[in-house]
């Protein structure tokens, strides 16, 4: 799962004691058409929580093939199992 890969990466980064400013996720089905400037980085100070994803055309909605995020948004989306489960806010109570 995306859950358990965004896991292993943290882990690589503990044992190499290193962080990763950005992660990209890309299913394996992505076509590149043109090239993908990453020119949201210098925009965003350290600590925002950003994430950019390709445009879907005519389907609209959020396009999965490609997603960039930010190191701080990366730790919200990419573990939302754990999120679910550690969550004590009542929100969840009936999820």
């Amino acid at each position: 799962t995306l859950e358990e890969l965004w896991k292993k990466a943290q882990l690589f980064e503990k044992k190499r004691g290193m962080r990763y400013t950005h992660i990209m996720v890309i299913r394996d089905d992505t076509f590149w058409a043109a090239p993908f400037k990453v020119d949201f980085v210098s925009s965003h100070s350290r600590g925002d929580k950003v994430m950019v994803t390709l445009d879907c055309l005519q389907y609209g909605g959020v396009n999965d093939k490609m997603l960039l995020f930010s190191r701080d948004a990366a730790e919200e989306m990419l573990s939302p199992l754990q999120v679910w489960l550690n969550d004590s806010h009542p929100r969840l109570d009936n999820t």
